[in-house]
């Protein structure tokens, strides 16, 4: 975590998605636009097919891909290989992990945050990402790693169980607001798990993998079969 310096986020409607489009609830088995299926994760806890991990970006690389004739290639492909700082849940022993990744529109996530709590499953022998399912983290005082904000992120994932916390990130984490309109600041920096200085909103909230992973558990990925409905 050294030379980090002061962490300054330019604002944007949502700092969870990857990129434009916000995840939807699919059956977890329904193919991608281009025709790769979505990585399945059906079973119990002990034999999802899942690694979410804190991660720290190494590489990102875009794959050129021709289509064959007849196909459409509606996603955009990437390779990522990270750093795996934390296993929040699965099993994964090796410090580093590459996967991939199929974005439709937008700047991924994993563009804009050089860490994350990431999903990955294994698919036709090598791991992919489960779509837009990123979760940006940030350093803290004492050596963690945390999301910033709200955990449902104002509203666009499902759910209330999971609650902000006080958290000390170092660096501080901080949000340029001078372009975001006055409504969208109430939504997306509320108080107090924000706190307002001049242009900025400083993140004072927020939570640990173990409860972030727990909102996505509870939502999406339940959404898509991976955990029974209660």
């Amino acid at each position: 975590m050294k030379g980090l310096g002061l962490v300054i986020v330019t604002a944007a409607l949502s700092h969870f998605a990857n990129g434009a489009e916000r995840p939807v609830a699919k059956p977890i088995a329904e193919a991608n636009a281009d025709g790769r299926g979505q990585p399945s994760v059906a079973g119990g806890d002990s034999s999802v097919n899942l690694i979410a991990f804190v991660g720290r970006r190494i590489e990102v690389r875009h794959v050129e891909r021709k289509p064959k004739a007849g196909e459409w290639l509606f996603d955009a492909e990437y390779f990522l290989r990270y750093e795996v700082l934390q296993v929040v849940f699965g099993t994964y022993t090796n410090k580093t992990i590459e996967f991939f990744s199929y974005i439709h529109t937008g700047t991924p996530a994993f563009k804009q945050h050089e860490y994350g709590l990431i999903y990955v499953s294994k698919y036709d022998g090598r791991f992919v990402q489960q779509k837009y399912l990123f979760q940006p983290v940030y350093p803290t005082a004492d050596g963690r790693w945390a999301g910033c904000g709200d955990p449902y992120d104002a509203g666009y994932i499902h759910g209330s169980g999971v609650k902000a916390e006080p958290i000390e990130f170092k660096p501080p984490v901080v949000f340029d607001i001078r372009n975001v309109p006055e409504f969208v600041r109430e939504r997306k920096y509320p108080l107090p798990l924000f706190r307002y200085e001049n242009d900025t909103a400083v993140c004072l909230m927020g939570n640990y993998p173990d409860a972030l992973f727990r909102v996505m558990k509870e939502g999406f990925l339940t959404a898509r079969g991976a955990f029974p409905r209660h």
